[in-house]
């Protein structure tokens, strides 16, 4: 179901991007959904050097890199911290 409207909107003109997953894989040997779907753009995570993170996801479905480590972002109870991960990094 997911893959179907993901085609669905992609095909109406739209571009899905995908963190690629955390668990330090090869994304073309252990794929990662949605990241794997034809068509979308997986994020892997970099750290503040411009290197990989530790726990991201790579390989040949990964398509870029963004930050990904220490990101500040929102958290409940109105309040802000540093989240790492390929979640992070895809809305970059």
């Amino acid at each position: 179901a997911m893959q179907t409207a993901i085609q669905r909107f992609q095909n109406a003109g739209g571009i899905f991007v995908a963190a690629a997953g955390n668990s330090a894989q090869n994304n073309a040997v252990v794929a990662s959904y949605p990241a794997n779907y034809p068509g979308v753009i997986s994020v892997a995570a970099s750290t503040s050097t411009d290197t990989l993170a530790s726990f991201s996801n790579f390989g040949t479905n990964v398509h870029i890199a963004a930050p990904g480590q220490s990101i500040l972002s929102t958290l409940p109870g109105n309040r802000y911290g540093n989240l790492s991960g390929t979640s992070m990094a895809a809305p970059h």
